[in-house]
């Protein structure tokens, strides 16, 4: 007989089974996301729930239902077994530099658990693959010394990038490079991910190990207001690639809009990547149209370019504030006008940018070369939500 405070009553029709309340909570709390769900906790508080809820919110965690009724042993190895998988390719805990994050693993657990099988599925299909060039880059040294090595292990070629014509064809070019050194990037993008992250839940991206295809995912819940220029999307990918070299996979969080410099030694070098100290000292900035132009010109925010020239020294301190309220303004303004992207994006581009093109592409070639069914690459890239035609057109967007 269960004790009545640790039972959850679920109604069927006009009948009542009683579930274990700690395996009720577990199941929800230590493995989903669902906590967020006001159907849940009104269940917790009230200690009732309707069969076809309970189902409906199990379905939407990806949790089997018929958990809630096994043994609590059972319970408690399927939920390590899950967090083992996970947690194999992150750090517990995360990195928050000056504030900007609030982020459980288990608020993002279906993304991660989906990039984890692209990294399996990358691994099974790609025999021989050597070991990736940021798992050994040495970190001893001084900003400089570190940044450059990571740009060459990689062979990423900024010039490149910042000669692109605007910010959005710099990232392009950007993710190409890291993509074609076996890192996976993908990122956030409501209508193909596999689960509805919690407004609550903040942070501007997550590197998750392996030895052969590490990878990134960026995330912002802003992603489609002015307030969120490509050129912050621009600084993730690099801070994270940072972070991974020094062997750090967490989910990371910053804020630009700070009047403080970020200590952080994965942050500094993720600066020096961008904006090297050889190609701005001795230049004057005399006005807030300085720092626009070198942000346009170093393909980054203009917080970021302010932050990066008051750290060398290039702005004194109450220069650097008097630009960060212009800035600031500038950004509440924009926040006011809640301008969005003016063009709407097609699913398949979508489910092309969370998948990541990379991996996209490279099951399209599993396909072609008989290694992979046709079915098994929908289940893969569209968890069988989408016709096969949707697929050819997928190929055809790449």
């Amino acid at each position: 007989m269960i004790p009545s405070e640790d039972k959850i009553r679920v109604k069927i029709d006009s009948k009542y089974i009683y579930i274990k309340k700690s395996i009720f909570v577990d199941l929800f709390e230590r493995s989903s996301f669902i906590h967020y769900y006001k159907d849940y906790e009104r269940a917790k508080q009230s200690g009732e729930i309707k069969f076809s809820k309970l189902v409906e919110l199990s379905r939407k965690g990806h949790i089997p239902y018929a958990l809630f009724f096994a043994p609590e042993k059972l319970v408690s190895s399927n939920i390590k077994r899950d967090e083992d998988i996970i947690y194999s390719g992150i750090d517990r805990g995360g990195m928050y530099m000056a504030g900007r994050g609030n982020v459980d693993i288990k608020d993002i657990k279906l993304i991660v658990k989906d990039i984890r099988k692209r990294q399996m599925i990358m691994n099974k299909y790609h025999k021989n693959v050597p070991i990736n060039a940021i798992i050994n880059i040495n970190t001893s040294g001084g900003i400089e010394e570190v940044a450059n090595r990571i740009v060459e292990a990689l062979h990423i070629n900024m010039e490149e990038v910042r000669a692109k014509a605007d910010k959005t064809k710099a990232y392009e070019c950007l993710v190409n490079q890291i993509e074609a050194a076996n890192i996976l990037v993908s990122k956030k993008q409501n209508g193909a991910m596999p689960q509805r992250v919690d407004s609550e839940v903040r942070f501007s991206g997550i590197a998750l190990k392996d030895k052969h295809f590490p990878s990134i995912f960026l995330y912002s819940k802003d992603e489609d207001a002015v307030s969120d220029p490509v050129g912050r999307r621009i600084f993730t990918l690099i801070l994270l690639l940072s972070c991974m070299a020094y062997k750090k996979y967490m989910p990371v969080s910053y804020d630009t809009d700070l009047r403080d410099i970020i200590e952080s030694k994965e942050y500094i070098v993720a600066e020096e990547i961008l904006v090297p100290r050889r190609c701005v000292e001795g230049i004057s900035v005399r006005s807030i149209d300085d720092i626009n132009n070198l942000a346009k010109d170093f393909k980054v925010t203009p917080s970021m370019m302010l932050m990066r020239l008051k750290r060398l020294g290039i702005i004194d301190k109450k220069d650097a504030d008097a630009y960060f309220e212009e800035l600031h303004e500038d950004r509440r303004l924009a926040l006011a006008s809640n301008k969005k992207i003016p063009y709407k994006i097609k699913d398949t581009t979508k489910f092309i940018n969370y998948n990541g093109k990379k991996f996209t592409n490279d099951i399209f070639s599993f396909i072609e070369n008989g290694t992979m069914s046709f079915n098994e690459a929908r289940t893969i890239l569209v968890s069988n939500r989408k016709t096969k035609d949707f697929l050819i057109d997928m190929k055809e967007a790449l």
